[in-house]
């Protein structure tokens, strides 16, 4: 209703419904409510809630979508890492993110049937071949089995599926941005730390826990 009124040109205020009803001398039916509300409003006796415009609400559309996405992404991440642990490969305790280059090229090889730690470890690039001899522990393949592989290889194709999706809602999301006035410095600092630096993926691995 607000916003087909605020289509409509009315200059419309909003109520938060917690802080109406503790208000003094509320009445009890309809009507005498909404002249009640009405002279409120017109002696300006509560703070109207806070209504973003319209191109702050088409951008929120897609960063809540994105934070799913990172949040679902983010879960399957950590459920790569369980499995890891369950075949007694401690990856994660060298390697600070599995997920980057060398720990792609290894896990990959680890799905193809590369078992030798020595071989896996020589995968490591830039300054990670200095781990190489703490690699070489941690790739003892002894008790990952095929079944193991089968899943680590879903896991990796659902990140992957996943960081796509986020690419094309960024782009979709770029592509419909427009400047506005009305966007509060808040707001601009948000989305930039954000989108551009991608650490809301941080906040949710702490707010989203492996299942």
């Amino acid at each position: 209703m607000y916003f087909l009124l605020e289509r409509e040109g009315f200059d419309c205020l909003l109520y938060q419904a917690s802080q109406v009803k503790a208000l003094p001398g509320r009445p009890k039916t309809d009507r005498l409510d909404s002249a009640w509300l009405a002279r409120i409003t017109e002696q300006g006796s509560l703070a109207g809630s806070f209504v973003p415009p319209e191109d702050i609400r088409r951008l929120r559309t897609h960063t809540r979508y994105r934070r799913r996405l990172t949040q679902a992404r983010t879960a399957e991440k950590d459920r790569c890492e369980k499995l890891l642990e369950d075949a007694h490969l401690k990856l994660s305790s060298v390697i600070s993110d599995i997920h980057g280059v060398s720990g792609r090229d290894m896990l990959r090889a680890i799905i193809a049937g590369e078992r030798n730690p020595e071989a896996l470890a020589q995968m490591a690039r830039t300054r990670m071949r200095r781990k190489i001899a703490q690699l070489r522990e941690a790739l003892d393949c002894s008790f990952f089995t095929g079944d193991h592989a089968f899943v680590l290889q879903m896991m990796l194709d659902n990140i992957d599926q996943l960081t796509a999706q986020m690419g094309r809602q960024f782009r979709c999301r770029t592509a419909h941005a427009s400047p506005s006035r009305h966007r509060p410095r808040r707001w601009l600092i948000r989305e930039h730390w954000q989108w551009c630096t991608g650490r809301d993926e941080w906040w949710e691995r702490r707010a989203c826990p492996p299942r």
